[in-house]
């Protein structure tokens, strides 16, 4: 007996100093941690170029200066056409000192050539890679991805990885969809619900196409382009937008009523920060296309259950020339139903929504104007779902809401779920939509005569 405990002390006693090694530890301060990550198509099939965006710590710190940088001086961007990411991340470990990381990786921006060819490669190899974090936010770039970082120039954030993590959990106006990595990975694996990914971009705002100091364009532009109205000026002298953002559709739905049809890209705005991240990619399976616009973004959050509240403008009869601005909140999330019959899958979708008003150009509410409100409201809401629903079937025949999951209940085995090819039948779906909407916050209002007396 004793023997046994002697061999068990010295068992423990062997272990315990094996336990306290730290043979594959690494100081912080040999470590280059990246911030984001771009992929673009490279100059031959089979290789990619990565754009390896990674941050430099003594200007976001300050150093031994003690002053923090601007957001562009705070992050640095490498670029290496490789087969994989991870060959890229060991050539680039020969370009700087430090060796690359990617655990702290904030987002993966690929650009839109490559997701229309298919990102099933890119899915599985991220999936794989244990170093990633799964909430990485991942995004398609209008051009490319390098454009797209290098675009990016903070003028709040020093962090340029906290710049991307607001931009991108920013539920405030839901222009855009709620999603990450592990989501878009789970949804292409299971098969039940195409991805909806957000949609990124850089555009050149007006105050970039000032004259350099040899009296030239920046944004070297000849005299035929400008005269052809790319860079066209006023009777006054100052510079127009370009035909892309003079050509911005106005919404003429009274859902968002003339709220311009933004995508990134193509935003009217003047800022140094020229990244913008507005709308979002469509994906049938690993492919993507179609995109969607910023109203179309909104309405998807609303079917889908992510959207919180928002600022929101609503046609009213009362005042056709100014419409009213609202803050929409979905108080919960919708009630969806879905019924197989004779070979038409039937979707049932009640959304239950608030509002409060914000402005009206009202110069007095009447209480009778609140229960039309409501119902004018009601009206332009079902419309804008409606037609959005009916365009995931007849233009890109993509169930991106995952309905399918809801028919899976009706079909008795595995076979007839198969055989009934949902993917084909989605587009011959029918939609029913209910809106449950009420104005909780009106401010003052004056009751009308019948209700006093």
């Amino acid at each position: 007996m004793k023997r046994k405990i002697i061999l068990f002390f010295l068992i423990i006693c062997f272990c315990v100093p094996m336990l306290t090694g730290c043979y594959d530890y690494r100081e912080p301060n040999t470590i280059a941690y990246v911030i984001a990550l771009g992929i673009d198509k490279g100059s031959t099939d089979g290789i990619y170029k990565y754009s390896i965006q990674y941050a430099r710590p003594t200007q976001i710190t300050g150093g031994a200066s003690e002053g923090g940088g601007k957001g562009e001086d705070t992050s640095d961007i490498i670029s290496i056409e490789s087969p994989s990411v991870y060959s890229a991340i060991n050539l680039a470990n020969h370009v700087i000192s430090k060796t690359f990381t990617l655990s702290h990786t904030k987002v993966i921006v690929v650009s839109e050539e490559i997701a229309k060819n298919g990102i099933s490669p890119i899915i599985d190899t991220f999936g794989r890679n244990s170093d990633i974090r799964p909430t990485v936010y991942f995004c398609i770039a209008n051009e490319s991805a390098e454009k797209y970082l290098s675009s990016v120039k903070p003028s709040i954030e020093i962090n340029p990885a906290k710049y991307y993590e607001l931009i991108f959990e920013n539920n405030s106006s839901s222009y855009t969809p709620f999603i990450d990595a592990q989501k878009i990975y789970f949804n292409y694996k299971n098969g039940s619900r195409n991805n909806v990914i957000p949609y990124v971009g850089a555009f050149k705002n007006s105050k970039s196409n000032q004259q350099n100091s040899d009296g030239q364009s920046e944004s070297g532009s000849s005299e035929s382009e400008k005269e052809s109205g790319e860079e066209s000026k006023n009777s006054s002298g100052e510079s127009d937008s370009n035909s892309m953002r003079n050509n911005i559709p106005l919404n003429e739905s009274g859902f968002e009523y003339h709220i311009k049809e933004y995508i990134s890209g193509n935003m009217d705005i003047d800022t140094s920060n020229e990244s913008e991240e507005l709308g979002a990619a469509v994906f049938k399976g690993d492919k993507m296309i179609g995109t969607l616009n910023d109203i179309e973004c909104k309405i998807y959050n609303i079917i889908n259950g992510t959207y919180k509240d928002g600022y929101t403008s609503v046609y009213s009869e009362y005042t056709p020339l100014s419409p009213i601005t609202i803050l929409l909140v979905q108080n919960k999330k919708p009630d969806v139903k879905v019924n197989v019959k004779n070979d038409v899958p039937y979707v049932y979708i009640k959304l239950h929504l608030n509002g409060d008003f914000i402005s009206t150009a009202y110069e007095s509410i009447l209480e009778d104007h609140i229960d039309g409100f409501e119902q004018e409201t009601c009206k332009y809401i079902k419309e804008a779902v409606t037609s959005f629903l009916n365009k995931t079937t007849k233009e890109y025949n993509s169930d991106i809401f995952g309905f399918y999951s809801y028919a899976k209940r009706y079909f008795l085995t595995y076979e007839d779920m198969i055989n009934y090819n949902w993917e084909k039948k989605y587009g011959d779906t029918q939609f029913f939509v209910d809106v449950d909407f009420n104005i909780k916050r009106t401010g003052l209002i004056i009751r009308s005569e019948e209700n006093t007396e």
